[in-house]
């Protein structure tokens, strides 16, 4: 199973209580970390090749692909590699979120960085961190990227100049009520997510609103603060 998902994580442990041996696959020590350690279940961190993975999926009865479903070239080398071991391929699929009224849609970041260099205001970058570089032509403080707290994910911010207290270094999964406090906290009204299809919405209509006076880290201190404020 490739994984890294909440549905992938699911989907092992309820094998492994089958009694199915599972082999697990995530990219980062960070996956491996949030896969955890269960009877029958053997993690596997670091990111493969497509003859890699060929090469770990002989043998196997089945491959799942349960990555996200924006990991779009991850998810055609597991196929081809799939294929190539001659290995039965499923993909564990989540429903789409639905998008809210009045959205701008692009297709690729690149065209939601387009249409942001032509409006003004905060935004809250929830594209991840490999997206970052296609934001940097856009004014560095208007940015808010959330990111994995990594290396990897702080220094894809210094790299497009984000200051440090922009970063939002979280991770997920993100309940309904801590998304709406980092979008009024951080933004104007303008947020770049990702969905199911590669897609960035942003609100067509925004007004510029004051920067935030403080910025949000992914700390105790900081969680606390933002449950005594926002309620939740």
């Amino acid at each position: 199973m490739f994984s890294g998902t909440t549905e992938g994580r699911r989907f092992s442990k309820k094998l492994a209580e089958l009694g199915v041996a599972v082999t697990v696959c995530v990219a980062t020590p960070l996956g491996a970390e949030e896969q955890g350690e269960m009877a029958g279940i053997t993690v596997h961190a670091g990111r493969l090749q497509p003859d890699a993975m060929a090469a770990l999926l002989a043998g196997a009865d089945l491959c799942v692909d349960a990555t996200h479903p924006y990991a779009v070239d991850v998810t055609r080398n597991i196929r081809a590699a799939a294929a190539q071991a001659g290995v039965e391929y499923r993909r564990l699929l989540r429903a789409q979120s639905p998008l809210p009224p009045g959205c701008a849609v692009f297709e690729t970041a690149a065209q939601a960085a387009e249409y942001l260099a032509g409006t003004e205001g905060n935004i809250l970058l929830a594209t991840g961190a490999k997206e970052l570089a296609v934001f940097a032509g856009l004014e560095p403080a208007r940015l808010y990227p959330r990111v994995l707290p990594t290396p990897e994910g702080i220094a894809a911010c210094e790299a497009a100049n984000v200051p440090h207290r922009n970063i939002i270094a979280m991770q997920g999964p993100f309940s309904c009520q801590l998304n709406k406090a980092l979008i009024n906290s951080s933004t104007s009204g303008i947020s770049s997510p990702r969905t199911a299809a590669q897609r960035a919405a942003l609100p067509r209509r925004c007004r510029p609103q004051p920067r935030p006076a403080h910025s949000w880290w992914c700390c105790a201190a900081r969680r606390k603060l933002a449950r005594r404020k926002y309620k939740f």
